[in-house]
């Protein structure tokens, strides 16, 4: 079944039925942004995998996962999360473990991560616009566009309102299935 995402007008706060999630990618850790502000945010579909993996790794921190359990649990791409796993694990958020009974757990206290850290390392390859990429771009406003400083400062205080929210806030708690097995990680 493939999973229609929630229309781009959905208010923030509102249920997916297909994964039976909040829109996460606007909510649970964007309580204190003014809706419109939000609302023009857009982060991209690897940031949101990953937010979404960080989230049910919160919600059960000693147990550890696979991304066949995450993928099917919110209806994601395997593939897509496999790559979004492997950055997390690099940016140091995730610890992977190899093998047999191997999965990925969250490398720190769900405290301790901030939610701004993770959209700032998960965003890093994708430029806002044009014009904030590291070539510059191909813009032909940049030598007098007055609009690229602003742009700088709504990533900025973006950025900044996730800083003051934790994993840990905004952790998920899942959908324990009957006769699930309930991995931990070896101490």
């Amino acid at each position: 079944m493939a999973v229609q995402p929630l229309a781009r007008d959905a208010p923030v706060g509102s249920l997916s039925p297909e994964i039976g999630i909040y829109n996460i990618s606007l909510t649970c850790f964007i309580t204190r942004i003014n809706q419109r502000s939000a609302a023009g945010m857009r982060l991209t579909t690897f940031t949101d995998f990953g937010l979404r993996a960080l989230m049910r790794l919160a919600g059960d921190p000693d147990r550890l996962f696979t991304t066949d359990e995450i993928a099917t649990e919110f209806a994601i791409s395997r593939n897509h999360l496999v790559k979004v796993i492997q950055e997390l694990a690099s940016a140091g958020f995730v610890v992977t473990q190899r093998g047999a009974g191997g999965g990925f757990r969250l490398a720190l206290p769900a405290e301790k991560i901030r939610i701004g850290e993770v959209v700032r390392s998960l965003e890093s390859r994708q430029a806002l616009v044009e014009c904030f990429r590291v070539d510059g771009g191909a813009c032909v406003l940049t030598p007098k566009c007055r609009l690229k400083g602003r742009f700088a400062k709504a990533r900025e205080a973006f950025l900044r309102e996730l800083d003051g929210t934790t994993l840990a806030q905004c952790a998920y708690p899942g959908n324990p299935r009957k006769g699930a097995s309930k991995r931990t990680a070896a101490a």
